[in-house]
């Protein structure tokens, strides 16, 4: 998909207008995450989702999207989850809408550095592979990038929060097969929101690789 500077500019807006209007209760971090963005515009707005066509939103612009169809989806996903459990929702929307719009951050890579740089072997290209990865910055799982990034950034979490980011790939990550396996009630996960974020972020990317 090629998108044009214009598109790629408005889907950034929506993505702003979004933490406007989920993620504002508390100024101090409102401001440092829209700090964020707008500091690391051109990166956020040009990010690939993944480096693969066979995966998802494999092209520049492709980030953005893919966050926005996680916003759309883990709303519905949280609906389902109540109805169908018959309970309240052990989290807020602020902490859901948090979680979705950073779970991916990780993949704009660091203060100097993007994660993923345009493949340049044609026979790589011909296999689909759009991207590789950044061979100058450290080696990390996307989501242990995300936290570090709201880390450095200043940006607070709660704790169910920084679970949700932490466990988003749900079994697809071996190691968050302790979190989601468990044999004991004391280890158990308190909190329904990673399994939220997790179908959300899975029916996001697998209706995108459709198109």
């Amino acid at each position: 998909m090629n998108l044009s500077a214009d598109q790629l500019r408005e889907n950034f807006d929506v993505l702003l207008k979004v933490i406007d209007a989920k993620i504002a209760s508390s100024p101090h971090r409102y401001i440092r995450l829209v700090g964020l963005h707008q500091k690391w515009y051109d990166r956020i707005a040009t990010a690939p989702a993944s480096t693969k066509l066979s995966y998802h939103n494999a092209f520049p612009g492709g980030y953005v999207l893919h966050v926005l169809n996680v916003v759309k989806a883990v709303g519905l996903v949280a609906d389902v989850w109540k109805k169908m459990s018959g309970k309240e929702l052990d989290f807020t929307q602020e902490e859901m809408y948090f979680a979705a719009v950073c779970h991916d951050l990780g993949k704009i890579g660091t203060n100097t550095e993007d994660n993923y740089l345009p493949c340049e072997e044609q026979w790589m290209l011909k296999k689909g592979q759009m991207y590789v990865m950044n061979p100058k910055i450290q080696y990390m799982k996307t989501a242990e990038r995300s936290l570090m990034i709201l880390q450095s950034e200043g940006i607070e979490m709660s704790e169910k929060e920084y679970l949700a980011i932490k466990l988003h790939d749900g079994l697809y990550e071996e190691a968050n097969k302790s979190y989601y396996i468990s044999y004991s009630e004391d280890y158990a996960l308190k909190t329904s929101l990673p399994y939220i974020l997790h179908q959300a972020d899975l029916i996001a990317s697998k209706s995108e690789e459709k198109r």
